[in-house]
């Protein structure tokens, strides 16, 4: 079981102009099976919220969702890099606005 909380800063706009992207936040909860002693896979969920300025409504925030998997290869008990890919769509005031990421994650467990 695996839980994360992120944040990130946007620098984005519609195709119109209309919308500036500034920022989204959520947390996520997941799953996950180890295949061996050093390999993993992850599945999670969780919610979001992004931070929009637009030129006729102003400032506003819609929630959403978010869903991902993730491939962890535990290079020592310590270290491990992970491959992950999630999906973050919000389905409200701003529209139908869907983030596709893709990241590489490393981690040291103390």
């Amino acid at each position: 079981m695996e839980g994360e909380v992120f944040v990130a800063s946007l620098n984005g706009e519609t195709d119109t102009g209309n919308t500036d992207f500034e920022s989204y936040y959520g947390a996520t909860v997941g799953v996950g099976t180890c295949f061996s002693d050093t390999v993993s896979a992850l599945a999670f969920a969780g919610f979001s919220s992004v931070r929009t300025n637009n030129t006729t409504t102003g400032s506003t925030s819609d929630d959403g969702t978010v869903l991902g998997m993730g491939l962890g290869y535990d290079i020592k008990p310590q270290h491990s890099v992970s491959v992950r890919y999630f999906r973050i769509s919000v389905d409200d005031d701003i529209g139908d606005v869907d983030t596709d990421n893709l990241g590489i994650r490393y981690s040291f467990r103390f």
